[in-house]
């Protein structure tokens, strides 16, 4: 028996399945090498903080430089997509989020200098569109059953 937050994760997995295979759409290739290349970019920080090297880490893993790189490609342009679906289906279902919530949620944060710093529009805009993912999500969740 899957524990609940099991039982969401398969639930998400099914939808982003479900989505992926159902909804034909072109994620521009620009789009998709920005995100390779964050996801790359993000790789090698972290094994940079635990002092491995890139050529250490891909032999561990079984991969070349090639093959990490096509499988990002397929994890970022899987990602867009689902992205650019969701926006699509929050419009669709006329989901919004007020400026109260995001405020709100603002207010949860401990860390008076972070909330300092998510107190402007460009933080507010990157909530906002968290939030709108977040209730976009638990709306299909609550589709499959």
């Amino acid at each position: 028996k899957l524990d609940p937050q099991e039982e969401a994760d398969k639930k998400l997995r099914l939808i982003f399945d479900a989505l992926l295979t159902t909804v034909e759409l072109e994620v521009p290739s620009l789009l998709v090498d920005q995100e390779v290349d964050r996801m790359l970019s993000r790789l090698l920080e972290q094994l940079n903080k635990l002092g491995l090297d890139i050529d250490a880490y891909l032999t561990s893993v079984k991969h070349t430089k090639e093959s990490l790189r096509e499988q990002y490609l397929k994890t970022a342009t899987e990602s867009l997509k689902i992205e650019f679906i969701l926006q699509e289906i929050a419009k669709d279902m006329k989901l919004a989020v007020s400026d109260k919530e995001i405020d709100d949620f603002i207010a949860t944060i401990g860390d008076e200098k972070t909330k300092q710093r998510l107190n402007n529009p460009l933080e507010k805009a990157n909530i906002k569109t968290i939030l709108t993912k977040q209730q976009t999500l638990q709306k299909l969740q609550q589709l499959v059953v």
